[in-house]
């Protein structure tokens, strides 16, 4: 799997487009759909990555701003520990080290 090119989504609060990834990496991004109404999580996860997001997704529907920030931070500690072998493309490692300085904004 690798970055969705074609698909693209901003940054809340910011004019920065980015692409997404699989089918839940991005903002505003779950189950292949941008801001869908209804989260069903019924999309097919592309692979390691695809997976750390949407675990993320599922645990956001959280209204909890604490809960959403763990979640995010979270997230970015799994990215970080995700083993090379597990990135199928150099998309992947792009993807998930870009992911990082996004999370800051």
């Amino acid at each position: 799997m690798s970055i969705n090119w074609n698909v693209k989504v901003q940054i809340p609060g910011h004019l920065i487009w980015i692409p997404t990834y699989g089918n839940y990496g991005g903002p505003g991004y779950s189950g292949g759909e941008v801001h869908p109404e209804l989260l069903d999580f019924g999309a097919t996860l592309k692979d390691a990555l695809d997976v750390l997001f949407y675990n993320h997704d599922k645990r956001y529907q959280n209204p909890d701003t604490h809960a959403r920030a763990q979640a995010d931070l979270d997230l970015l500690r799994a990215i970080s520990s995700l083993p090379n072998d597990e990135f199928p493309t150099w998309g992947a490692q792009a993807y998930a080290a870009a992911c990082i300085p996004l999370f800051l904004l």
